[in-house]
């Protein structure tokens, strides 16, 4: 599945700007943005290397706690808010990936078995990552509105981390 590393490298080149974006967009940052950019280049290049073992078990639990680390080393978070932010961007971008799976596995039957050619993986990685991008500008937009509703800081975020991580695992199973 490999066998294009550049194009790999443009795909977690994506994910890497839209966590970039959504954070800078929602959070104030704790360092200059050479200091998170390196964080985030050091923290993708584990992605990279963890993901030469095809496990998407393993690249999903690694992307979840890539952008954990992410948010709460280089970002003026607590861990809970850190964690659930973490866990809505895996799980938003895993059902992006599902849905784009399933709608070019709907109109091409052979998609699937020939999704490690250089043009399958482009048309995935193309519009996976327009979705997810889409999605999480849309998502930003509405928390930092919601933000400027919300007086007091709710707790209770901690019990929606369980949303976006028992939709991953149920779409998972599909």
């Amino acid at each position: 599945m490999m066998n294009y590393p550049v194009c790999y490298f443009f795909i977690f080149l994506a994910e890497a700007v839209i966590l970039w974006q959504y954070a800078s967009n929602l959070f104030d940052s704790r360092h200059s943005a050479w200091k998170r950019a390196a964080v985030l280049c050091g923290l993708y290049a584990v992605l990279f290397a963890a993901s030469l073992f095809e496990s998407r078990w393993l690249n999903m639990v690694l992307y979840l706690l890539a952008g954990f680390i992410f948010l709460v080393t280089q970002y003026r978070l607590n861990w809970r808010p850190a964690f659930f932010h973490a866990a809505v961007l895996t799980a938003v971008m895993a059902l992006c990936e599902l849905m784009v799976y399933s709608i070019i596995g709907h109109f091409t039957p052979h998609f699937l078995q020939n999704r490690g050619t250089l043009r399958n993986i482009a048309l995935f990685a193309v519009f996976s990552k327009l979705i997810f991008f889409t999605l999480i500008y849309i998502l930003t937009h509405m928390i930092k509105r919601g933000k400027k509703q919300q007086v007091q800081q709710d707790n209770s975020v901690l019990l929606l981390v369980s949303i976006p991580v028992s939709s991953l695992f149920i779409c998972s199973h599909l």
